[in-house]
């Protein structure tokens, strides 16, 4: 909110900030639950492929992410082949970052071992910190020599999740929804020109008001009551991924000021508009 004031965007009254700030975050997604960026298709086909031959060989990641310092990521794919899974189609590789929740999306033209490695390869150029650990569910664009070898030779911990047990990528089961699906959809897009948009769309505006402005909280705890059975959780602060890169001690005073001015000069108003031309510019 003060960073809109101060672009000139919101001219709120005393009294009606003060509502704004003391807000729940159930009465927010109450009201706003009709105002989606994008229409959901409610049923999505599943697209993965298991990749057994190298199961023996990547470790299965267990227990809680270290989740002190930037640097492990979760990864997935999402398909865009509306409802037959059939031909060459677009599929967004989603990378999310655990300490932070910092994402990064890219969308390629089919899905393999190469792509999986160029996707990983784009993202990390985009990443304000050095990536230490990859874990990913059991497809075969994962679960391939090209990508155990790349991690390897870059000195990144490659692990995967357990078979058929989506909990274990939690948080980029998460991001699928609200960074891939609620802005895309499902439709299907097989295009070269529909690739063009949807990584103008990722590495342009959509990365922004996503890492700079859309807080995410945090678990502190999860415990269940012994006498009812309930379970009741507790929560950090709410944060943007930009704050919590901000307040890390691993990433480089450079960085920091690199991404201070780039959010700085970014306005979430206009950057909605932009996302809205681009997801209208698909759908034609």
């Amino acid at each position: 909110m003060p960073h809109l004031e101060a672009l000139g965007e919101l001219k709120i009254p005393v009294g009606i900030k003060q509502q704004l700030l003391q807000v729940s975050i159930s009465t927010i997604a109450r009201k706003l639950k009709y105002h989606s960026v994008k229409d959901r298709i409610p049923i999505g086909i599943s697209t993965t492929r298991p990749g057994d031959l190298l199961k023996s060989q990547i470790a299965v990641r267990k227990g809680r992410w270290d989740e002190t310092q930037p640097g492990c990521l979760e990864t997935d794919t999402v398909a865009h082949c509306g409802d037959q899974n059939i031909g060459l189609y677009i599929h967004s590789y989603n990378f999310v970052d655990i300490a932070t929740s910092w994402s990064e999306q890219v969308a390629v033209m089919g899905v393999g071992e190469a792509a999986t490695i160029r996707a990983l390869k784009d993202i990390r150029v985009r990443l304000p910190f050095r990536v230490t650990s990859i874990d990913a569910d059991n497809g075969s664009e994962f679960i391939n020599w090209h990508l155990m070898r790349y991690c390897q030779k870059e000195d990144i911990n490659f692990t995967r999740s357990r078979p058929y047990k989506k909990n274990d990528n939690a948080h980029v089961e998460q991001k699928n929804n609200s960074a891939i699906r609620k802005m895309v959809g499902y439709a299907r897009y097989d295009t070269a020109d529909e690739l063009a948009i949807m990584n103008t769309l990722y590495s342009g505006p959509l990365r922004l008001y996503l890492n700079f402005f859309q807080p995410t909280r945090k678990r502190k705890v999860k415990l269940r009551g012994t006498k009812t059975g309930k379970v009741i959780k507790t929560y950090f602060e709410a944060m943007t991924p930009y704050q919590r890169v901000m307040k890390s001690s691993t990433v480089d005073q450079q960085t920091k000021q690199m991404l201070e001015s780039e959010y700085n000069k970014s306005n979430p108003v206009k950057l909605l508009a932009e996302i809205q031309v681009l997801l209208k510019t698909l759908d034609k």
